[in-house]
């Protein structure tokens, strides 16, 4: 039709917090039943257990590439004459500034960062958040992680309880902001983040009806 504004497609991202509104108002309207129920090759945590959503993550770790310690070349050249003395000398130049080099490197990768050391997919759901990469499945359940925040759309920081020691990983998934809600409602429900919605994006409500969509 002449002048009617086509719609705008909304980002994965976009998309999955609209999801996330809806699956948390079925929830306060006592409907979770009404939310399709994602099929899983895994065992389910728990009979009960709803599985909402599934997508793509990447999972980091604030640890140091290396340990500060690099190996000094010191490499020798023999030469006789006048050219072969002016290689060596640009040699030993060269070995001086690779040696340098090294060094800076190896400082670098001391320094602790935030690394991905996981990829792969994630389902989240009533009861936890599910990984599996090319390599592994694991498994976190609600009543193991102990705090979260979301630091940024899309992105959720958390702290927990693993067979191996307390952990802090940062999570990046479309999905970031449906983990963070049911964890809030299983662990804290009076997280401020939660209390106060904090968790929808800035502009998101706009960007939904520049696209043509209804708000859930």
């Amino acid at each position: 039709m002449r002048g009617q504004r086509p719609h705008q497609t909304m980002s994965g991202h976009d998309t999955a917090v609209w999801h996330t509104v809806r699956i948390n108002d079925l929830i306060d309207r006592g409907n979770i039943d009404e939310c399709p129920r994602v099929t899983t090759t895994f065992a389910p945590m728990d009979a009960s257990e709803h599985v909402f959503a599934q997508g793509p993550f990447g999972l980091f770790n604030f640890e140091a590439m290396g340990d500060g310690s690099y190996v000094h070349s010191s490499g020798a050249v023999f030469a006789t004459g006048g050219a072969a003395a002016a290689f060596a000398g640009a040699f030993t130049i060269a070995q001086a500034l690779g040696n340098r080099q090294r060094k800076r490197v190896v400082r670098a990768a001391a320094q602790p960062r935030w690394r991905q050391i996981d990829a792969g997919s994630l389902w989240v759901s009533s009861h936890g958040v599910h990984f599996a990469t090319a390599m592994k499945y694991y498994s976190w359940a609600y009543s193991a992680i102990d705090a979260l925040e979301l630091i940024s759309p899309g992105t959720i920081r958390f702290e927990g309880r693993s067979l191996n020691g307390p952990i802090s990983w940062v999570l990046e998934s479309d999905w970031a902001e449906l983990a963070f809600t049911l964890w809030a409602r299983s662990r804290h429900p009076n997280h401020p983040q939660f209390v106060s919605r904090a968790w929808v994006p800035a502009g998101w409500r706009e960007r939904v009806i520049a696209g043509g969509y209804a708000l859930p």
